[in-house]
């Protein structure tokens, strides 16, 4: 009886070493992916075509596709391809779509690979193709209740991630896919521009101690944060001089020349001053993330800017609901919440998909420091 038992405490001690190695061995596997794959997106040309199916947004349909063009060090070229409503006609002349942004492509960026296997588990389960190519899948499942399964389809030649998919309990998915794909600069490339290079960064990175000897708010912080995640980022985000008073007589005309008719009528307006600089805080939990934005109480809230020729924008009722002792508004951004609040002498407005009751309760144990 004693030598069964043994046999069989030795044999649960050998499964559970092998699946102990087995492990280890598909995180380094899964690590050395994901590097290569953030190395990639950081300096790797490539143009392509992607498709964005979900989740709805404000002003966005369920399924966008975009052509993607990345030839570093300019910023990624973006242009929506789906058809939109032409903006209105400008008054001497014809309707004119904006060109091409640039900004961040829709593809995850990987940068806290440690972070993410910390709260994530990943496995290898083979192989398929995407946009013609053939990829290595990763799965990445959740340590923590109410976060998302991911799934990545990284490219066999290049790292990038040709296809993403987050999928939460809730139902809410997103899936990102690269319809083409080709690595290497695009034949249309120019050199590059000094207007092309990517400007100055406005958000300066500092410490929480920086931004409260520099900033004329005291920064909020959070005691309690949701399980996994950890403050990866702190900003001062630079303030920009607002506008003289008006660019002259005539619809967006410039300033008449000295000694020009109408000139001794529209003195040139002073330049305002500065508006104070607001603070930008960034929780991660590897993947999810949550965006913290802070300014001061006293300063006026600022209207939403509309783009030239952009339909009007929906805006959703904000709602009231508690946290503690305090008074939040909420807000949904189709799949991000958004609850903003006044702290002391600070003005709070927090981003986040997770789930409401974790939010509030982050919100709720807020102290400014």
């Amino acid at each position: 009886m004693v030598g069964r038992a043994a046999s069989a405490l030795f044999l649960l001690v050998g499964t559970l070493g092998v699946l102990v190695s087995c492990e280890r061995s598909q995180v380094r596997a899964a690590r050395e992916l994901l590097v290569r794959a953030r190395d990639a997106l950081q300096t790797l040309p490539f143009q392509g075509i992607v498709r964005v199916q979900g989740p709805v947004e404000p002003e966005r349909p369920p399924e966008v596709r975009y052509k993607v063009t990345v030839n570093p060090p300019e910023e990624p070229r973006i242009e929506r391809l789906d058809p939109s409503p032409a903006p209105p006609k400008a008054p001497n002349g014809p309707r004119r779509r904006p060109p091409s942004r640039r900004g961040r492509i829709p593809v995850p960026s990987l940068d806290r690979i440690d972070l993410l296997l910390k709260n994530y588990a990943p496995s290898l389960p083979g192989e398929e193709l995407v946009a013609g190519r053939s990829t290595r899948v990763m799965a990445l499942s959740p340590r923590h209740p109410d976060r998302p399964e991911v799934k990545l389809w990284l490219d066999g030649e290049t790292g990038l991630p040709l296809r993403t998919e987050e999928r939460w309990l809730s139902g809410l998915s997103e899936i990102v896919l690269f319809e083409e794909f080709s690595p290497g600069k695009a034949s249309q490339s120019a050199p590059v521009e000094a207007s092309k290079v990517a400007p100055p960064p406005r958000r300066e990175p500092v410490t929480v101690e920086v931004a409260r000897s520099r900033l004329p708010f005291p920064p909020v912080q959070p005691a309690t944060l949701p399980a996994g995640f950890e403050l990866v980022g702190t900003w001062i985000l630079k303030p920009e001089g607002r506008r003289p008073g008006g660019p002259g007589p005539g619809p967006g005309g410039p300033a008449p020349a000295p000694g020009a008719p109408g000139a001794a009528q529209v003195p040139p307006a002073p330049a305002a001053p500065p508006r104070p600089g607001r603070l930008q805080l960034e929780y991660s939990d590897g993947w999810t993330r949550i965006t913290v934005f802070e300014s001061s109480a006293d300063e006026p809230e600022s209207p939403p800017r509309e783009r030239p020729g952009a339909r009007p924008r929906k805006v959703e009722p904000e709602q009231q609901v508690a946290a503690g002792s305090l008074v939040v508004k909420k807000r949904d951004l189709g799949p991000v919440r958004m609850f903003h609040f006044t702290l002391g002498g600070t003005r709070v407005a927090v981003f986040g998909k997770l789930p409401e009751r974790e939010l509030l309760l982050m919100i709720e144990t807020a102290q400014a420091r």
